[in-house]
């Protein structure tokens, strides 16, 4: 049996560290057992891993570089005899690297965003990093091509594997009514919904000049945002300021994004830099119309027109436009509803991801 041990940021609900709980639930037990570590503290998804039966453990990374965490996290890799380390995302991928060298362990690194092509020192690093990293596993064609053409990352180790979830999960029957009654939300409400975190990736501030835009004319439209994190405040700030503020309603970090879900009428993520996020996947499977910036693999996902709408990013007269071409007409948001779901059943099913990153596994440790 080969021992992993997954290294990320941290154990708060986002889309890497989702990932890491789907594959663990999926993964052949009787060839591969999973240890995770995050780099800070403990967090909400470390009691689903265990519920999982997957061992934890918190790095407590010290503010800006800690130099003694390649040590910690070498000493975890002897101690524990893993086999592999699985980094994700920058900060992971630079300690884990270090320590690979270490302990002459093999390590894979998924990147599930693009990386600032601004930060010219964080891309060396990465390149570097990339020397001691046997596979680098991209989560959509689009991040595969940006390491290999813009950040010169070797093309034979760099690899695309798709996200995928639980399709069974999203789209099931559901008490509509109940749940909006739950949210606080009206059922003659139409609502315009997103999910992720409050970073400037993901940019729920254009999503909220947008709903500004588009609030006087759509009476009985609300805008929900689910998700958390340093921007909140700033959002929330952001949200009065447009004078609809009793419109649009924060939800903050939620467990229950499947119940959630089928009671939005049109899903957006207007994100200016993205990999393949989970949450786009799952309003798919749940049958919702989508609307999502051609960053990333959200263009991969969404065929512009048939599965969805695509705009620019950062436009939010363009996201506007959008929206309201589907709360217009009641007939395209359930044709393109229903063949993002199909999409979505067809291409990003869960057992397929699992499949690939199990033979990564038992490729780079013979």
């Amino acid at each position: 049996m080969k021992r992993i041990l997954h290294l990320l940021n941290s154990l708060d609900l986002g889309g890497a560290e989702m990932l890491v709980v789907n594959l663990a639930g999926q993964i052949d037990r009787s060839r591969f057992q999973l240890m995770v570590a995050s780099l800070t503290g403990p967090g909400p998804l470390g009691v689903e891993l265990d519920r999982l039966g997957v061992e934890t453990l918190a790095l407590h990374r010290q503010r800006g570089r800690d130099w003694r965490l390649p040590l910690k996290i070498a000493r975890t890799v002897l101690r524990e005899r893993i086999d592999v380390l699985h980094s994700h995302n920058s900060a992971p991928w630079l300690y884990a690297a270090a320590a690979a060298v270490m302990t002459r362990r093999p390590l894979v690194h998924t990147q599930h965003s693009v990386a600032d092509q601004s930060r010219t020192l964080l891309l060396r690093a990465e390149r570097a990093a990339a020397l001691a990293t046997r596979r680098v596993i991209a989560d959509a064609e689009d991040v595969r091509h940006v390491m290999v053409d813009r950040q010169g990352m070797p093309a034979d180790k760099v690899v695309t594997i798709v996200n995928g979830i639980d399709t069974t999960v999203y789209g099931a029957a559901s008490d509509i009514a109940g749940m909006r009654r739950a949210l606080g939300l009206d059922a003659g409400d139409l609502i315009i919904g997103t999910v992720g975190r409050m970073v400037w990736e993901k940019d729920q501030r254009s999503l909220i000049a947008s709903f500004a835009r588009l609030a006087p004319a759509v009476p009985h439209a609300r805008l929900c945002l689910v998700g958390d994190g340093p921007l909140r405040a700033d959002l929330q700030a952001a949200a009065v300021a447009t004078g609809f503020g009793e419109r649009i309603v924060f939800l903050g970090s939620r467990a229950d994004v499947a119940r959630i879900l089928p009671t939005f009428d049109v899903f957006v993520l207007s994100s200016v830099s993205e990999g393949l996020p989970l949450a786009l996947l799952e309003a798919m499977a749940t049958g919702l119309p989508v609307v999502v910036t051609q960053v990333g693999g959200m263009g991969e996902a969404v065929r512009a027109g048939d599965s969805g709408l695509v705009v620019a990013p950062g436009d939010p007269d363009r996201l506007t436009a959008a929206v309201k071409t589907l709360i217009d007409d009641p007939a395209l948001r359930a044709r393109l509803g229903r063949a993002a779901q199909q999409r979505a059943r067809e291409h990003f099913d869960l057992r397929a991801m699992v499949t690939a990153y199990e033979d990564v596994y038992q490729a780079v440790a013979r």
